[in-house]
């Protein structure tokens, strides 16, 4: 779309987290005796399986995406929002390596931030990313950035994009919390949180001086029912946009991805940026940009971060001490069970 003069394409993806199904709730909870899954395919995967599906099935579409789009600055620049995408830092690296390989293009750069955990250890067993892609070769020169306070909402996490006149445009990846689904008892609450997401962001962008922004990722409700009821976030929309039947539940298909323009209240003005000038094809490797507490151990340090997410049999092994930091932390987010079996393939 054509947001203050920008034209940019951007690819909305929840890749879904590791697949747990097949497994009974616990006797004396509310989910005694019911057949527990986090996912709508039943899908219940090992650790390997899970690397294999991120590697084998959402890179290679991801790849093709960026490698379909010309490196001609005068077409529209191509971005991807992922959601739910893994928090583990060896795969995170092997997806940017392997991304760069198969896209052709050496400068694309990969920032996440932590959007689905709740710092318990049970949920950073299955604690996934909001990430963004995108090449750092654009005249529009994306720096990662996350809301902060209030502002922090949906896992949102931002790229400040610089027009050549000097004006902001800040995009944003989301992923709502599921609330309920279309004709259910909370449905209308569903739809409200993803106003209040809206408006929330839209007043952090406009705080940055940002005379737009755009929102793209899953908002776990249909974009349309929520513009239908109208309210203060539908006053400063631009446009937005979704694919019907753009994801698969229980084997329905059902629309909750979506793009949204907004206008923003903020004038800032800077010079135009510099032009990248990537002499031979060479750019600066940053590696995966880990934001707010995606880095290194999810908010703890080593030491804490061991004791609570190592296997006990696990936690005085010499071979746990020889891992680096992006090793200790990818065994760190498996279950225990899996741990010892893993260790041995990380060193």
């Amino acid at each position: 779309g054509g947001a203050a003069g920008a034209k940019l394409e951007v690819l909305l993806w929840n890749v879904m987290c590791r697949g747990r199904a097949g497994r009974a709730g616990r006797a004396g909870t509310a989910l005694a005796g019911q057949v527990l899954t986090n996912n709508g395919l039943d899908l219940d995967e090992t650790p390997e399986l899970y690397t294999q599906r991120m590697l084998d099935r959402v890179l290679p579409v991801v790849a093709g995406w960026f490698n379909a789009a010309s490196k001609s600055e005068a077409l529209p620049a191509r971005f991807a929002s992922l959601q739910e995408f893994p928090a583990l830092p060896l795969l995170q690296d092997e997806f940017l390596r392997e991304l760069r390989r198969m896209a052709g293009r050496p400068g694309l750069a990969l920032a996440v931030s932590p959007s689905g955990m709740k710092g318990s250890r049970e949920s950073s067993l299955l604690a996934y990313c909001n990430a963004w892609i995108w090449d750092v070769g654009y005249a529009l020169q994306p720096s990662p950035i996350l809301p902060e306070g209030q502002h922090a909402v949906a896992g949102a996490l931002g790229l400040r994009l610089r027009l050549l006149d000097g004006r902001l445009v800040v995009l944003l990846s989301v992923h709502v919390p599921f609330v309920d689904k279309a004709g259910g008892p909370r449905h209308a609450e569903a739809l409200r949180s993803v106003r209040s997401t809206l408006q929330s962001l839209r007043s952090w962008s406009s705080s940055l001086g940002a005379v737009a922004a755009v929102v793209a990722g899953d908002l776990n409700a249909d974009v349309r029912a929520v513009a239908a009821t109208g309210g203060a976030a539908a006053d400063d929309v631009l446009a937005f946009d979704c694919f019907e039947g753009s994801a698969t539940f229980g084997g329905k298909r059902i629309t909750v991805d979506a793009c949204i323009g907004m206008v923003c209240h903020g004038d800032a003005a800077m010079p135009a940026p510099k032009q990248p000038s990537l002499q031979d094809g060479a750019v600066a490797d940053l590696g995966v940009r880990r934001l707010g507490a995606s880095a290194p151990f999810f908010g703890r340090g080593r030491g804490a971060f061991s004791s609570e997410c190592l296997a006990r049999e696990l936690q005085d092994d010499p071979r746990v001490w020889r891992l680096n930091d992006e090793a200790l932390a990818t065994l760190g987010l498996h279950p225990f069970v899996d741990q010892p079996r893993l260790l041995s393939r990380l060193l």
